[in-house]
């Protein structure tokens, strides 16, 4: 008696597997170079202090101070800074809310114009991951403080 050659299931998927392995053994050089490629771009990033920041501690910060993290100098540098007085809010004794000035406590919005490494949709800059809205240590040389992202805009190095 002769048996036949069946092919069932089985045997289509163990093929189709060989063939998705071939084809990936076949082409990892150019799958490899698409995943993962790092390119930079310019940015402006316009943070504002998280913290109570007293006018003494940050005087001295200026434009044209460089980024500092990791024990190196990052490839970014303040651009502007705005120094506006903190925001109080007080009640008076008849329930009605006013808004004054601190006298001490100031908010420092700090323009950076910085060349981040963009992979994908994460952009980082020192370890930092660089989306508004997220927390940013704001260091330099000489100053240090926790900001929020408020703005990230792309600059396009053509066209300026």
């Amino acid at each position: 008696m002769k048996k036949k050659f069946k092919i069932n299931i089985f045997d289509i998927f163990i093929i189709l597997i060989l063939l998705l392995l071939a084809f990936l053994l076949i082409n990892r050089k150019n799958i490899k170079s698409s995943i993962g490629k790092e390119a930079k771009r310019t940015v402006i990033i316009t943070a504002e202090a998280k913290d109570n920041i007293t006018r003494d501690s940050i005087k001295d910060l200026k434009p044209g101070d460089k980024l500092f993290a990791q024990e190196t100098f990052q490839d970014g540098e303040i651009i502007s800074v705005d120094i506006q007085a903190r925001k109080n809010e007080l009640v008076k004794t008849n329930g009605d809310i006013i808004v004054v000035d601190d006298a001490e406590l100031v908010n420092p919005i700090v323009k950076i114009k910085a060349n981040v490494n963009y992979t994908g949709p994460y952009m980082s800059l020192g370890g930092q991951e660089i989306k508004a809205g997220v927390d940013m240590y704001v260091k330099t040389k000489d100053h240090a403080y926790l900001g929020y992202i408020t703005n990230v805009e792309e600059v396009d190095e053509n066209n300026r």
